[in-house]
């Protein structure tokens, strides 16, 4: 959904949504513009003052985008995104303890209870740094992605006001839930990851929102005759609010990353990216094959692929895509060691879907610890289930309390 003629500045938009015209980054910008010419910022055709301030605004990150030199635009980027990362990537210290805990849950989850249970406190100390660094570097990336992809060639087809109506809408928000098909509000000291760019989806609400400001009709095109009236509905009411949550939500959930027809395909093919130091670059491609595909998966965090395949080798299995290449991720396996540490797929939860026991089966056969692996899995949700019901859940509050503490400790 790409527009043929020069995107249009409406910084009206922004004004009746944020008031941005009274932010101290608008204010900041006009002195800075008017004491660089020495004269007033002079009205925009059409525009209020107050629009013009906005426009002045907006016009400094395309100055930034715009730059001739390469070296001068990259000092740009790279300043800007300093400033954003400071602002809205989550700092160490605001980190809830909760956050700690359940991570020692998952370590007793995976029968390594013991393992953390002999560290020391200044080791425990040292393991919650490094899982710790390794999520916020993620966090971080996920939102470069963005800034890489907003001062781009790819969207110069979006308008600057539209880009800054996307961005400012992302900050507030984690990855994509898909039980929930939402994307949830950030809360202070988070360690989600901001949501991932589908550029399909992105393009058609960018398409919707950009023809409603100019008085055009929206056709839900190619895949009108899937959807139904409450769907339809759904949209209508959200691009009414210009709820970017909610329209970006709705347009992940109907053009999927995995199209629906594709999901039957089981023909494909594994990839085996070897352990290594990261002097390799295999986790760079590994990245780069999950990134954007709505598999859920942590490996789509550029540093959690490098720290899993410094612990082993990493399978993925391809299905054909609509070209008959195999690009589209269905099932990951992740050594450990030598051994089988965890398998994930793309249905809710990380599980398997409908379709890919088969192949994974099949491929089990080639591992020797197969068996063990299986055994231990099924071990281990049961006695998940039985450590669940040894406490009790306050409904109010959700604090669990031990039924017996020396049998939970």
């Amino acid at each position: 959904y790409q527009y043929m003629e020069q995107p249009k500045h409406n910084p009206k938009f922004l004004k009746e949504k944020y008031d941005l015209h009274v932010s101290p980054e608008v204010k900041s910008a006009v002195d800075r513009t008017e004491k660089k010419t020495g004269k007033k910022i002079p009205l925009e055709e059409g525009q209020t003052r107050e629009e013009t301030s906005i426009q002045n605004y907006l016009d400094r990150f395309k100055e930034i985008i715009d730059r001739k030199d390469p070296d001068k635009r990259e000092r740009g980027v790279q300043a800007l995104k300093k400033i954003l990362k400071d602002k809205f990537v989550t700092k160490y210290e605001e980190i809830p303890e909760s956050w700690h805990a359940l991570n020692e849950k998952i370590l007793i989850e995976r029968g390594q209870g013991g393992d953390w249970n002999n560290y020391s406190s200044e080791q425990k100390k040292q393991e919650r740094k490094n899982q710790t660094e390794a999520v916020l570097t993620d966090q971080e990336a996920s939102l470069e992605q963005w800034v890489d992809y907003l001062s781009s060639d790819g969207s110069s087809y979006i308008p600057d006001y539209i880009k800054y109506w996307v961005f400012r809408s992302i900050t507030g928000l984690a990855e994509y839930d898909k039980e929930k098909q939402e994307f949830p509000k950030r809360s202070t000291g988070t360690v989600k990851m901001f949501p991932d760019i589908n550029c399909d989806a992105l393009s058609y609400v960018i398409d919707a929102v950009v023809k409603k400001h100019e008085g055009k009709n929206f056709q839900f095109k190619q895949f009108e005759a899937d959807l139904t009236n409450e769907q339809k509905e759904a949209f209508k009411k959200s691009l009414t609010a210009e709820n970017f949550a909610k329209l970006y939500a709705w347009a992940n959930e109907q053009i999927h990353p995995i199209a629906k027809h594709l999901l039957p395909i089981t023909e494909g093919e594994w990839i085996k990216y070897e352990k290594d130091d990261g002097d390799s670059q295999n986790y760079k491609q590994l990245n780069q094959s999950i990134l954007g595909r709505g598999t859920g998966w942590c490996t789509a965090g550029e540093n959690t692929a490098k720290s899993q395949l410094q612990g082993g080798d990493f399978y993925v299995y391809y299905t054909l895509d609509d070209d008959g290449k195999p690009t589209i991720p269905r099932i990951a396996i992740r050594m450990e060691n030598n051994k089988i540490a965890e398998i994930r797929g793309i249905s809710y939860k990380q599980n398997l879907d409908e379709y890919m026991n088969e192949p994974l089966m099949e491929k089990l056969n080639e591992f020797p610890d197969k068996e063990q692996y299986l055994k231990k899995d099924a071990d281990m949700k049961k006695l998940t289930e039985i450590y669940g019901k040894c406490f009790e859940v306050d409904r109010k509050t959700q604090k669990a309390t031990s039924l017996n503490p020396i049998l939970t400790k």
